[in-house]
Formats: C-alpha cells, structure tokens, sequence
C-alpha cells in the first residue's frame, strides 16, 4: 500500500527527548522552545517568533491582539481549514468569504478589492500548499485600505516568493507543526510577528495575559494580569521534537520538491492542463502536497476508488466553509463558483518522506488509467 502521509522521522528526535528529561523541565519556554524560536524568526526574517500548541492558537493569539469585536469584519478564503476561521468567529466577527483562483488555490485579488468596506479590519491569505502566485498583490492592496494582512502560512514553512520567505509578507503570519506537515511536532504551530507594535502584547497574550516573561528575565519585580490569554505554549518535549525536525527543513524541503517535480513531469501532456497546479514562475514550493483536479465529484470518487484497488490512497480536501451546518444557511446565497468546483473536483495524491520517485511513476501511471476510464466510464 503507497499510503496518503506518513509523519516525518529524522532520527535524532528521541536523543532530544531524552535530555529534557535529564534536564527535568518539561513545560512552556524552556531552552528548546527558546532555540527554535530564534532558528524559526532567522528562517522567516522576522522580528519574533513564538511557539504556539497548534497553527489554530497562533490564529487565536492573531485575533487577540487585533482586538476583534462584533461586527468588525475579516476577508478570508472559504476554501480553508476551518482553524482559520474559527479564532474570528468566536469574537463574532463577520467573515466576509473571498472567491480563490482555480489553478493556484489562492485568494482572487481580483475579488479581494471589492469586498473590503469601512468596517474591515484584516485580510487573511491562504498560501495553499506552501505556494502562493499573489501574496505581493494581496499586500498592496492591504497597505493601500490600511488593513492588516495575515498570513495563514501553515504548510508554507521554507518556501519563498520572489526570494522573500512565505511567512514574512504578513503583519502577521501563522505556521503549522501538526504531523501531517512537512516538519511537525505532532501537535504545534507559531505565530510569526512582522510588525514591532505586536511583539509586546503578544508575548503577553500567550502566557496567560501576564508579564510573567518580564518577570523571568528580570526586568521586573513582580508579574501581573494586563491582557485577554491563555496557556498557548508548546511543552517543552514537542519543542525537542521540533528542533530534530528544524535543522533538517533544508533537506527535507529539497527532497519533497524533487517528488513534485516527479509528479509534474509524469504527468504533463498526459492530464489536461487545466487539471494540473499551477506553480508560479516566481514561487519556490516546499512540496508540502499535490493534486490535481478532476472533472466531476464523481469522476473523483472513480478515480480514488481506482486506485484503492492498486493500493494507492488519495484523499479529497476542504468542504467550503461558508456552505458549513455551522451557519445554519446563513450564507446560503453565496455564490463561490471557483470555490466549490475546487472543493467538489481536487484530489490529493500521497506526498511524504518515504515517497521514492519510483512510488511517483506507479502512482502517476495508475492515475492516468483511472483519469481517462473514468471520463469515458461517464460519458456513458
């Protein structure tokens, strides 16, 4: 069986562990969340980056430090895991669903524009699967409605646009360390800060709303409650972890993009074009996944069931979040044409360290077959 995803091993993660262990420190903000932090704002050129316990609680500090209230209104993709939207829709903001673009996955500036009103406060860009076509568009016009931009960076960890780090365009940005991404820690995330006057209060905001941080180093002689917070830290075993996993990002990167290479190669000239993604000229791709589009739902589920039966997962991806039961129909005049065709037609192939090239060939080939039976299979 060529599985969908196998969470990344390096090897050297249990030697890690072991020595926090030794150390007997095991909670938030001990010396390897410290490290990481400081490898993390090298690798995104940032002013600070801080360790989080998901992508989701970066988002929720994110939401915290801009103050959302009810009414205000937040730009955002509907094609999107749903813990982009989530942290906003708690603080009852309104979430104003932008259309993408089919072949790149990401949010249409084009539509962006028009959607912004007096009452929006921020942006929030998809870059999906690590790769973006507009992000430099999306800020401009951010910067133009003083709005601020944040980044829902979390596969996009070592990828790049216009040798800019994907991640650093934002005023803020968010990366994942779940264990389906490219490096992970099981469970984990970061808020990356671009913007000094959020550096302070977020610090703040992850440990609980208190300056205990001031206090620890000593620059204080008592700690106190100022802001709105919770325990958004990561234990100090997943940071362990986690810096196994950072040092490697370089190698890991490189060879997840030689699979998407693979795929792509295999596959053009064979899928129509308007099947493949589309990688921008401009955009270095950390390979986090790949998938195409089909030409039906129902040509989808033929294809997966296909290769189900040559021992190949495939999966399909997000369900449109303004078209979720937990709005009760509220949006259910929206029309998304881009979105749901996306949703109803993606298929995700397998993308994973343990992926040889030759896995590549035999998923491709097998693809092929199910690509075109299944057309003529409905043309019938």
């Amino acid at each position: 069986m060529i599985v969908f995803n196998e969470p990344l091993i390096i090897g050297t993660e249990q030697e890690n562990l072991n020595q926090v262990i030794r150390g007997g420190y095991f909670c938030g903000n001990g010396e390897f969340t410290k490290i990481c932090e400081t490898l993390l704002a090298n690798q995104f050129q940032a002013k600070k980056v801080l360790l989080t316990s998901s992508g989701s609680s970066a988002l929720s500090i994110a939401a915290e430090l801009l103050d959302i209230q009810p009414g205000d209104e937040i730009i955002l993709p509907s094609f999107t895991h749903v813990g982009t939207a989530s942290a906003f829709a708690l603080r009852k903001a309104n979430l104003i669903w932008c259309e993408i673009k089919t072949l790149t996955r990401n949010l249409d500036e084009e539509a962006l524009e028009s959607l912004i009103t007096r009452k929006t406060k921020a942006v929030i860009a998809v870059n999906y699967a690590g790769m973006t076509d507009n992000i430099d568009k999306i800020k401009e016009i951010c910067t133009h409605h003083s709005l601020i931009l944040i980044e829902d960076n979390a596969s996009g960890i070592g990828a790049d646009y216009q040798n800019q780090p994907l991640g650093s365009f934002g005023d803020l940005a968010i990366i994942s360390f779940h264990q389906t991404k490219n490096i992970h820690c099981g469970e984990g995330g970061a808020l990356i800060i671009n913007t000094p006057k959020f550096l302070q209060p977020a610090q703040k905001i992850r440990d609980r709303g208190t300056d205990r941080k001031d206090f620890n180093e000593g620059r204080i002689n008592t700690w106190t409650w100022h802001l709105n917070g919770s325990n958004y830290y990561l234990s100090e075993f997943q940071a362990a972890f986690l810096f196994a996993q950072i040092i490697k990002l370089g190698e890991v990167n490189f060879y997840r993009q030689s699979l998407l290479k693979g795929y792509l190669q295999n596959l053009k000239g064979i899928l129509p074009e308007r099947s493949l993604p589309l990688i921008d000229e401009n955009c270095y791709s950390n390979g986090h996944c790949f998938s195409i589009l089909t030409e039906s739902e129902q040509h989808r589920q033929y294809i997966i069931d296909k290769l189900h039966q040559k021992g190949i997962q495939s999966a399909f991806h997000y369900q449109p979040l303004h078209k979720a039961p937990y709005w009760q129909g509220l949006y259910k005049n929206l029309k998304l044409p881009a979105t749901e065709k996306v949703a109803e037609t993606i298929l995700r192939l397998p993308m994973h360290h343990n992926l040889c090239l030759n896995d590549i060939n035999e998923i491709c080939q097998a693809l092929a077959d199910a690509f075109t039976s299944g057309r003529n299979h409905e043309c019938k």
